[in-house]
């Protein structure tokens, strides 16, 4: 029998190929780590900036303003609402005292990370901005576009305690109305979007 047609050879040149794959990826990540680290890093600050709404123009400003002495950070390990831990972010801009808060509730295909910033008294949403998610390209994976994050600039929070869902197609501009406009087709994810909203208003308000 020709060795080549041999299953103990299939194997043999299987184990091969897949060891050397793993060797390669494994030496990709090593390389990689400390780099997709400090991206995720800066990925997350210029989230809560934004959100905050504070100006910046490189990364290197990002870290500047980030690690500034206006920034005080501290974690929530145990909310009122539930045991998860929250991270807290304060500072003063535009004569304003502004806290954002970084909440991760479950989406339609995974995970949605976001940060939502509000005034001192936690009577108005300043912006928001979304950190990661893995909603569909196309659909729920709008809700990380400039026209979805612009409804929620300065808008009224509903009794002080929630927002809801408009039924308008093209994005809400009522900042005054306590609502923003559901994803024609990703109703699920705005609901996932509006459920941590709404919740990170409630560990604010406690």
């Amino acid at each position: 029998m020709n060795l080549k047609e041999s299953k103990l050879y299939t194997v043999i040149f299987t184990f091969i190929i897949s060891f050397a794959f793993i060797v390669i990826l494994a030496f990709i990540n090593s390389m990689t780590r400390e780099k997709i680290a400090i991206n995720s890093d800066l990925f997350m600050i210029k989230a809560v900036l934004n959100a905050m709404k504070i100006d910046y123009s490189t990364d290197q400003e990002a870290y500047k303003k980030f690690k500034d002495d206006a920034f005080l950070r501290k974690t929530v390990k145990k909310s009122k609402l539930n045991n998860n831990e929250y991270s807290i972010y304060r500072a003063f801009v535009n004569n304003e005292n502004i806290t954002s808060i970084i909440n991760t509730g479950q989406g339609l295909w995974g995970e949605i990370t976001m940060v939502t910033a509000f005034d001192e008294n936690i009577d108005k949403i300043i912006g928001v901005d979304i950190i990661s998610q893995n909603e569909t390209p196309g659909l729920g994976g709008r809700i990380g576009e400039k026209w979805f994050k612009d409804q929620f600039t300065d808008e009224k929070i509903g009794n002080g305690i929630k927002m809801t869902l408009s039924d308008r197609k093209y994005g809400d501009t009522d900042h005054n109305n306590s609502s923003f406009d559901a994803i024609t087709g990703a109703t699920r994810t705005s609901e996932r979007i509006l459920f941590i909203i709404n919740d990170s208003i409630k560990i604010m308000k406690n």
